[in-house]
């Protein structure tokens, strides 16, 4: 028996010799054939591709849901505080009352929140809110007005600083808000630091169970975190008068016109936030009383005016835009 041939036979394609047509032949590639070998790479990148655009998508739909239940936890908020505005909050213009035409239902409010002390109205922003005060400055910078707190925004309450006395009768009374990214709590006292924008919002209402007060802004502060800015009783030997001088002198905004001399202003309101920058600083805006109802209180509005730059030139200013240690470094407006 003769062994197997296991050589293939070269077919003949040509009239050539043999020898011709048994040299390799190179078929030119037809579009079938040149897509036949590229398939295996292009259908592993297409998987590649397809993972990726999955990824992208799932993530993408994770964030919209994520931004838009922060975007409802936000409206939650501060609908809440907009139902309190409407239930408790004078509906007249206030420019049209004098400050004893204005009374806010007291009992009411205290029966929703017991620590309730007061109510800040800016007019031309959304600063209207009630004020409460705790034991503590930690309380309600997650709690808010109705005593709950929320995880995912901390809404918060505005409150008074847990040093000073409820019935404001400090030399000085500090108040903290957020600076919430809605544009709500105390977002608009971060605005005004140019001076077209804080002159035009110079007026502050705070109404107390002991009387009303219409204050006016006469400085805006931009400090550090840890800033020796909360002082509410200085002293009663000048050290009043050289604490005001202090913060005048670093006041980011110039106020139009006219201020009260600071020898005359034994009282100020201090309303704080946070100025939502890397440097976690502090925006402070100053108040006077020009006018009130609360018995015991000078009114500024008609007494001695220095200018501005007066306050500027004052002896010693110079040195005060150093910036101490806080007494409350746990304060997080």
């Amino acid at each position: 028996m003769s062994e197997p041939n296991n050589k293939q036979r070269v077919p003949r394609l040509s009239s050539k010799p043999l020898e011709e047509a048994s040299a390799p032949r190179v078929i030119p590639a037809s579009p079938r054939n040149s897509a036949q070998p590229a398939s295996a790479p292009k259908k592993k990148n297409g998987g590649i591709s397809a993972i990726v655009f999955r990824i992208s998508a799932a993530v993408f739909c994770i964030s919209l849901v994520v931004l838009g239940f922060i975007g409802f936890n936000y409206w939650q908020g501060q609908n809440k505080y907009n139902n309190t505005t409407d239930l408790y909050f004078p509906t007249t213009d206030l420019s049209l009352l004098s400050l004893d035409e204005i009374h806010l239902n007291w009992d009411a409010l205290r029966s929703t929140n017991s620590e309730t002390v007061a109510w800040i109205y800016i007019p031309g922003t959304n600063v209207n809110y009630p004020i409460v005060q705790a034991e503590d400055n930690n309380k309600y910078i997650k709690t808010d007005f109705y005593g709950e707190t929320n995880w995912a925004v901390s809404y918060g309450a505005v409150f008074l600083d847990c040093d000073c006395e409820p019935d404001m009768s400090c030399q000085n009374n500090y108040f903290y808000g957020h600076n919430m990214n809605n544009g709500y709590m105390f977002h608009d006292i971060a605005l005004m630091d140019k001076d077209n924008t804080f002159n035009d919002h110079r007026t502050v209402y705070l109404f107390t169970p002991q009387g009303n007060y219409r204050l006016t802004s006469f400085a805006l502060l931009h400090v550090g975190a840890f800033d020796d800015l909360v002082q509410p009783m200085p002293g009663p030997d000048g050290e009043q008068l050289e604490y005001l001088e202090e913060q005048v002198a670093r006041s980011v905004v110039t106020p139009s016109g006219k201020l009260p001399a600071l020898s005359e202003i034994d009282k100020t309101f201090v309303f704080i936030t946070c100025d939502n920058e890397a440097t976690d600083g502090r925006y402070a805006l100053f108040c006077y009383v020009s006018d009130t109802t609360a018995k015991g209180v000078a009114k500024l509005e008609s007494n001695s005016v220095i200018t501005y730059d007066d306050i500027q030139n004052i002896e010693g200013n110079a040195s005060a835009a150093a910036a101490g240690e806080s007494t409350d470094p746990e304060e997080a407006y």
